[in-house]
């Protein structure tokens, strides 16, 4: 594969981008996705990936814009001549917010801990029937951070561009919103393998029917809200999920009923992703590629996830570490949908010589009182690192609301 990189010219930067981008030409004769022709007014149409729907396009809560089909939010009190504009230019607004209050109990220490775990106030919507907008700030934590800001613009029936920041195309767990999820929060291997929010440009889409989803972006790879990239390098970053028997959503727990072909039954997806990124200059220097392989099956009561990660970190003196991790996780519905009992196995296992990495396992039981609307969830697990042969041990119990 380096030797037809570098036969193409190809720089190795796009190599990723460059191999979707070919994907998405020789795909372009296949019909879009009926089922959610949505876009930025009406002009634009455009089926909208899963890596970028928000609650509003999952139906868990009003439209809220953002490429979603948002409702108009104009100023109150516009002019004659601002409401004729405006019906010609929309502008779209919606705020909205989600909660999550946590009280964990750890075994070491008998501590108890309370606490907001997660505060957020989003601002999306549409502008001028031509591009979409989505921010999200965090306010737990006794601090303000901004998360996500991005405009995403629809180039093509099979493809939004998205400019600003916002979550890199890569592992599902890290993708799927922390207010859908099955435990109280993400594993252990997605919170070692999953890049944080990014500075970039991305682009998505949908293919076959919506048979297939694809995400690339090329990002400064420094995580959010930092000033510059610490290297002339960028990360790159590249995802291709495979549903061949219907959408399955970011979500984790209840999913929505299925429309169009296969409005009931089995669902799945099959992904795979890469990612490359240069840590760091000089003599602390580290390039980092990671893989991933994803999977999900929802078949109402039961939904599966599980990934698989590996790692690959030189050094600048060329010494190369490999580090594998994955996790599994298989929720069961119960009482009319309105409980769940969810179990999760996560390894973490690095290469080099005298570690053995971190294990995890657990066991979740969800309260659904309005879907993932509202819901109480409680897990216990256990954190064995093996390096400190430390075993850590918690119970959390939390309340979600999605306003």
């Amino acid at each position: 594969m380096r030797a037809l990189w570098r036969v193409s010219g190809i720089p190795g930067c796009l190599e990723i981008p460059f191999v979707l981008a070919m994907g998405v030409l020789l795909l372009s004769g296949m019909p879009a996705h009926p089922l959610t022709a949505q876009g930025v007014g009406d002009r634009s149409p455009v089926p909208i990936p899963t890596i970028l729907e928000d609650a509003a396009s999952m139906g868990l809560q009003p439209d809220s814009g953002a490429l979603a089909g948002a409702t108009d939010a104009r100023r109150d009190g516009p002019s004659a001549d601002e409401a004729e504009e405006a019906e010609v230019l929309p502008v779209t607004f919606n705020l909205v917010g989600r909660l999550q209050l946590r009280h964990t109990f750890e075994d070491e220490g008998r501590a108890h801990h309370m606490g907001v775990h997660r505060a957020r106030v989003i601002a999306s919507g549409d502008a001028y029937d031509r591009v979409g907008y989505f921010a999200q700030m965090a306010l737990d934590n006794g601090e303000m951070r901004l998360l996500d800001l991005n405009v995403r613009v629809p180039v093509h029936p099979r493809m939004i561009v998205w400019v600003g920041q916002g979550k890199a195309p890569f592992g599902r767990q890290q993708l799927t919103q922390g207010f859908l999820l099955h435990f109280v929060d993400r594993g252990i291997a997605d919170r070692r393998f999953a890049p944080p929010r990014q500075q970039g440009v991305g682009a998505a889409g949908v293919l076959g029917d919506g048979l297939l989803e694809y995400g690339a972006g090329l990002f400064n790879g420094t995580g959010m809200n930092a000033p510059g990239n610490d290297n002339r390098r960028l990360m790159k970053v590249g995802r291709l999920v495979l549903t061949p028997r219907g959408r399955l959503p970011l979500m984790e727990g209840p999913v929505p009923a299925a429309t169009g072909p296969n409005p009931s039954g089995t669902r799945f997806a099959l992904g795979v992703a890469g990612l490359r990124n240069t840590e760091g200059a000089g003599v602390d220097q580290v390039v980092v590629s990671r893989a991933n392989l994803e999977f999900a099956l929802n078949r109402a009561p039961i939904n599966v996830v599980s990934e698989l990660f590996r790692e690959w970190a030189e050094a600048n003196g060329g010494e190369t570490t490999v580090t594998n991790a994955g996790y599994g996780q298989v929720g069961v519905l119960f009482a009319g949908g309105r409980q769940e009992v969810a179990t999760r196995y996560s390894v973490v296992r690095p290469s080099l010589p005298g570690l053995q990495g971190r294990d995890e396992v657990g066991l979740a039981f969800s309260r659904y009182l309005e879907g993932h609307r509202m819901k109480v969830q409680s897990d216990v697990r256990q954190i064995r690192d093996r390096d400190l042969d430390h075993v850590r041990r918690e119970f959390r119990l939390q309340l979600t609301l999605i306003l």
